[in-house]
């Protein structure tokens, strides 16, 4: 099983635990408790577009999202952290 498909393993199985409370969930980003959304990539989607839903910017969607190697290029279908109100 590849580093891709083990990382989204993982995060389906924290959506369906997250499901719970919303989709919302607390990370620890560099010491600071962060509300983290969880989204499904749909077609369209772009992580500017999450920057500017969730007041956010694509370097701290990229820190707690390792999945992502390139800013412009997110695959439909998958499941990404968005820090909600929160700037790397």
């Amino acid at each position: 099983m590849t580093d891709d498909m083990n990382m989204m393993e993982a995060a389906l199985n924290e959506e369906a635990l997250d499901e719970v409370n919303g989709g919302a969930n607390t990370i620890d980003i560099d010491g600071i408790k962060v509300l983290c959304k969880r989204v499904r990539v749909q077609k369209g989607d772009t992580l500017l577009k999450y920057c500017g839903k969730y007041n956010t910017n694509i370097k701290a969607i990229m820190k707690v999202n390792p999945i992502i190697k390139n800013p412009n290029q997110i695959n439909i279908g998958w499941i990404l952290k968005i820090p909600v109100n929160y700037k790397a």
